[in-house]
């Protein structure tokens, strides 16, 4: 690829992770990198750098537009080829324009031309040629930056969050000027801004970019036609070494950073496309949910591609690479399809993290699970998602591990979603990930062994970790008489139903996330009719957060009706009396034949009383220490092995 040689086909592609520290990279950074170089991606692409002052898109971005990046990137060189494995390393360069965070530097973000941004709903500002010129240089500065420090390359992003891509899209590019209106036009901006990055780079790094095949908006957007005449144009201005090629636009975020259910795979025919129309001029490559290493051979095998990005599949094992060529024999950490952990951009600040692995981001704050010279075993109550990632990190510490489950099979919540909700289907991966990993390092498990009511001795134990999970309270209002369960009643037992007859189901959602959702899924595949209540403005708000947009899809296209901003107040005779918590006005849903109840749970107290009792070291784990997403109950459980 250009002057260089990839060692293989898998990149770990550039992603916001919100690790930095004085709008720099940080040593957080440095051993999320270096983890995986060491598991042997063949190039890594780092989260992408500004190149103007004026685009702030999230509060720890790096400043790729000042020469106080600069230690930053070296460090990161070093830490990135310390790995071993010569992965090359990238710098992603970028400028969000009207898709950035106005709110940081509290001015309108600069644009094309002066266009509603889609989530934020904020006007940007149409860029005068000044600004233009101010950009273009700025990349080249930033690129300059890049080359004086040693990387292999820079990626110019002109997929999703990219001014690049708002230029040669007709969604956002309305300008009369030589910048607007035809198709060469609007590649005017982006060739300049190539050939000045080539400039600044010299011949002997890697320049690529980042394009979007299609913003599936078929209404006015760039179709996967429109790409391939964007690809030929650059190729045929020259400067370029690899085109990566992504899916989604303003309207179709959710599609770009895609979750389960969306196949794997689901764009790479528009990296075939594009290599074909560009007659395989230089590599191309695919990326969209790539998590699999059958899947990315397919990709390679069918000639769609010269390389695949592996980005999330990457986060949840840094070692897929070494563990697909035999370097390692373990089986492979699956990647679960929920964004939720992925989604940093926004104004909530948070990290990025992963839902299996709870190292991901984390490489530099936890120690690595290394054995220990503690000698008695120790006893697991527990087999769900926390229950088993806590033996496995004893095993992991060669300690001797016994894990007890009161059901016949292992799994818990994640079991019961892959088994009961389709869309839900990938968290089968996860469970069989945990059993074959607790065979293989020799963990003891006991199905069908409840601990209360058998007194079995615990003093052999060096230490209990209790991962019982947790239970849902009552109703948070009276119920009178009518057919009343959970979301977890209904997805792990046997919840009484009606008849195939007049089935209207009811959902009070007292907190705005993934249990309800599942929960009307649920009911729906049952030809439930559904309604679902809840006091908040709108119904999903975490869903929302994590940009899970195909379950709104989903459920609304098979009947499901929203009633927001209303408080429950009885459930009676089989009718739900709820009140507008503005107006006051009085509904009534119903006759239901079932009402679900979704709420914060909360841990079951009296068996920790009593292991305490009859224990000197207990430690709670999950759900059981304080009830939460699953991902949280994994990290919950890993920490307390390792830190307490």
């Amino acid at each position: 690829m250009g002057a260089l040689t990839l060692p293989n086909r898998i990149v770990f592609g550039a992603h916001l992770t919100n690790f930095g520290q004085g709008n720099v990279f940080s040593g957080r950074h440095r051993a999320y990198y270096r983890a995986r170089a060491e598991g042997g991606a063949g190039m890594i692409v780092t989260e992408a750098l500004t190149v103007h002052p004026l685009d702030w898109p999230y509060e720890h971005v790096p400043f790729g537009h000042t020469d106080a990046i600069m230690p930053s990137l070296i460090e990161l060189r070093e830490a990135v080829r310390g790995g071993g494995t010569g992965s090359l390393l990238l710098a992603q360069l970028n400028h969000t324009g009207g898709q950035s965070n106005g709110k940081l530097l509290r001015q309108s973000p600069w644009a094309p031309s002066a266009v509603v941004e889609v989530a934020s709903k904020r006007m940007a500002r149409e860029m005068e040629p000044a600004h233009i010129e101010e950009v273009v240089a700025g990349f080249a500065a930033a690129a300059g930056r890049v080359a004086q420090c040693g990387l292999d390359g820079v990626e110019l992003n002109a997929g999703q969050y990219a001014l690049l891509r708002q230029f040669l899209s007709p969604l956002t590019n309305f300008r009369g000027d030589d910048y607007g209106g035809a198709l060469e036009n609007r590649l005017r901006f982006p060739l300049r801004v190539i050939r000045a990055v080539r400039d600044a780079l010299g011949a002997e790094r890697i320049l690529g970019i980042k394009l979007s095949g299609d913003e599936l908006a078929p209404w006015g957007g760039l179709t996967c036609d429109d790409a391939v005449a964007v690809a030929r144009a650059m190729m045929a201005a020259g400067g370029l070494d690899y085109l990566s090629i992504t899916i989604g636009g303003p309207y179709s975020v959710h599609m770009t950073e895609a979750a389960m259910p969306v196949p794997q795979g689901h764009a790479a025919h528009l990296a075939e496309a594009v290599r074909k129309g560009i007659a395989a001029a230089i590599p191309v490559f695919a990326e969209g949910r790539i998590e699999s290493p059958h899947t990315a051979q397919a990709i390679l095998a069918a000639g769609k591609a010269e390389a695949v990005v592996m980005t999330r599949a990457l986060v949840s094992d840094p070692d897929l690479p070494r563990k697909v060529a035999r370097d390692i024999c373990e089986p492979l950490r699956p990647h679960i399809g929920m964004t939720r952990y992925f989604s940093v951009l926004g104004d909530w600040n948070r990290p990025l993290g992963d839902l299996i692995n709870p190292r991901a981001g984390r490489e530099s704050i936890l120690p690595v699970p290394a054995p220990t010279d503690v000698e008695r075993p120790a006893l697991v109550i527990g087999g769900g998602p926390a229950g088993m990632e806590a033996a496995l990190t004893l095993a992991r510490q060669a300690r001797t591990v016994v894990l007890r489950e009161a059901g016949n099979q292992l799994g818990g919540m994640a079991a019961a979603l892959a088994r009961e909700v389709p869309a839900r289907g990938e968290f089968a991966n996860l469970v069989d990930y945990y059993m074959a990993m607790l065979e293989r390092l020799g963990v003891q498990v006991e199905l069908n062994s409840p601990v209360v009511g058998f007194e079995p001795d615990f003093a052999e134990f060096e230490a209990i970790y209790l991962a019982t999970g947790a239970q849902p309270p009552p109703p948070p209002f009276p119920v009178a008489a009518g057919t009343i369960t959970t979301p977890r009643e209904l997805l792990t037992g046997a919840p009484p139903l009606p008849g195939p007859r007049h089935r209207r189901a009811v959902v009070a959602d007292y907190e705005y996330g993934f249990r309800m959702a599942s929960a009307v899924e649920w009911l729906l595949e049952r030809d439930f009719e559904v309604d679902v209540i809840t006091e908040d403005f709108f119904v999903g708000r975490e869903l929302v957060e994590s940009a899970e947009f195909l379950w709104f899809e989903r459920v609304n296209r098979r009947g499901a009706r929203f009633h927001p901003r209303l408080q429950a107040s009885a459930f009676r005779d089989g009718a739900l009396i709820c009140r507008d918590r503005f107006s006051g006005r009085e509904r009534v849903f119903g006759p239901a034949s079932l009402l679900v109840v979704a709420q914060p749970e909360r841990p079951l107290p009296a068996l920790l009383e009593t292991l305490r009792e009859a224990h000197p070291r207990v430690l709670t784990v999950g759900d059981a220490r304080a009830p939460r997403l699953m991902g949280e109950a994994i990290l919950n459980a890993h920490r307390t092995v390792l830190l307490e």
